[in-house]
């Protein structure tokens, strides 16, 4: 079954992450931001992701490579980006 993933994110603040002390897992995941369309959207910076669950946290993951475009993070892209995580 998919499971529905909630993004939280913050602008240049410092992010602790959890730890986490059974051995888990790899699963893959496929993350999709949408940028949006309004005037100076975009970005050309580090867009960082932290996926929260019951069993922990992934801690902070860059999100590199985009599946859809090779310049990530424009005004109204769609990117998909696919990566495992413990």
């Amino acid at each position: 079954s998919k499971n529905k993933i909630v993004i939280f994110y913050r602008y240049r603040t410092k992010y602790e992450s959890a730890e986490v002390n059974q051995p888990a897992k790899e699963v893959e995941y496929t993350l999709t931001v949408h940028t949006g369309n309004h005037e100076f959207a975009g970005t050309d910076g580090r867009v960082l992701v932290n996926i929260i669950g019951t069993a922990g946290d992934t801690g902070l993951r860059r999100l590199k490579n985009s599946k859809t475009h090779f310049d990530k993070f424009e005004m109204g892209h769609k990117d998909v980006f696919k990566s495992g995580f413990p």
